[in-house]
């Protein structure tokens, strides 16, 4: 029995995972407009599982464990292009952080810094997490505006959220990792909420 909810945990967590920001990058080409939407929270993201990623690859973890991660660096990817499009800020900045981001991630991927920063880029992975979270939680309740925010999005995450718990705790225990699931999991489902609340409050008030 426990092998089999293991095995339908890693399964949901790379389904949902290789489809997860696509509601969010959908909802806002559809929108065409970023209130609501943090570009801090969205950058602190992509470096949250950027680290997550590189963590795994560092420490050799079985790649079922991790394989959605690449997957969800390039979505958030797209949707920084898409953020920075729409707010009129696209330029030459984006591909040059871009060529930094590949060189950083290759050199901790790579093996090419001491285990011990690779480490502690994972500590700093939950503080980043929670940052990240909580700037989307400001930037709407400040806003008190939703309408571009993706509930399937976010939905996705708390669960994708308790999946990784089940296998982290199943086949690593390891601490930095299931630390920031759970930080995750309760900003994820505080997000989800808080973006049907204010949705709700908008549709009201139009009608």
């Amino acid at each position: 029995m426990a092998n089999l909810v293991i095995l339908v945990a890693n399964f949901s967590s790379l389904f949902f995972g290789f489809v997860l920001k696509l509601p969010q990058i959908y909802a806002l080409y559809k929108k065409k407009d970023v209130a609501g939407m943090s570009f801090a929270s969205t950058f602190l993201e992509l470096f949250s599982y950027s680290i997550v990623m590189c963590y795994n690859i560092f420490n050799e973890f079985p790649i079922k464990n991790f394989a959605e991660y690449p997957v969800l660096v390039v979505q958030d990817m797209i949707l920084i292009a898409m953020m920075l499009h729409y707010s009129k800020k696209f330029g030459i900045t984006f591909f040059a952080f871009l060529g930094a981001y590949n060189a950083i991630v290759y050199a901790i991927a790579g093996g090419l810094m001491p285990k011990f920063v690779v480490t502690f880029l994972m500590a700093c992975c939950t503080p980043l997490t929670a940052l990240s979270k909580g700037a989307q939680l400001r930037a709407m309740w400040s806003t008190r505006q939703a309408q571009s925010i993706s509930v399937l999005t976010w939905g996705i995450a708390t669960y994708s959220c308790v999946c990784r718990l089940v296998t982290t705790v199943a086949t690593t225990t390891d601490v930095p990792l299931i630390t920031n699931f759970v930080v995750a999991l309760f900003l994820n489902f505080a997000i989800t909420v808080s973006a049907i609340y204010l949705q709700r409050q908008e549709k009201s008030k139009v009608s």
